[in-house]
Order: structure tokens, then C-alpha cells, then sequence
């Protein structure tokens, strides 16, 4: 899954809509009790919103490489 969320955010149009979370904690919530992908009626281990996270946090870290690499 991590891979496939990787990916799917190489594309350029959704990777700044991820960066723009901030620091959010990312959530996955369902009303179709899945309560491993993310979390029902306050329950859950919310793996998608932890993936989500990890990609989110090496985006950004790889945005500020390139943007320290190219500053004069």
C-alpha cells in the first residue's frame, strides 16, 4: 500500500494538495466499520491516514532538499 501511495502522489497535481495538510493528522473515517484502514465511530488503527502521513512528511523533506540544492 505505501508504494501505491507513493506513487500516486509523484503526480503533480495532487502533491501539493497532500503538502497542503500541514501537519494535520490524516484520518481515514468510514461508516463501513473498517477499523484498519482507518477508524469508525472513534475506532480504528487508521493505517491509511498513518501511510499518508509518512508520504506527506518525505515529500516535504524531498521539496526542501531540491529547494536548498537550487538556492544560490
Amino acid at each position: 500500500m505505501k508504494s501505491l501511495i507513493r506513487e500516486k502522489f509523484e503526480n503533480p497535481f495532487l502533491r501539493p494538495l497532500l503538502l497542503a495538510t500541514g501537519e494535520k493528522k490524516l484520518t481515514l473515517g468510514n461508516k463501513w466499520n473498517d477499523t484498519f484502514w482507518g477508524v469508525c465511530r472513534g475506532n480504528g488503527k487508521n493505517w491509511l491516514g498513518i501511510i499518508l502521513t509518512e508520504i506527506r512528511e518525505k515529500i516535504r523533506l524531498e521539496f526542501e532538499e531540491e529547494r536548498n540544492i537550487q538556492a544560490p
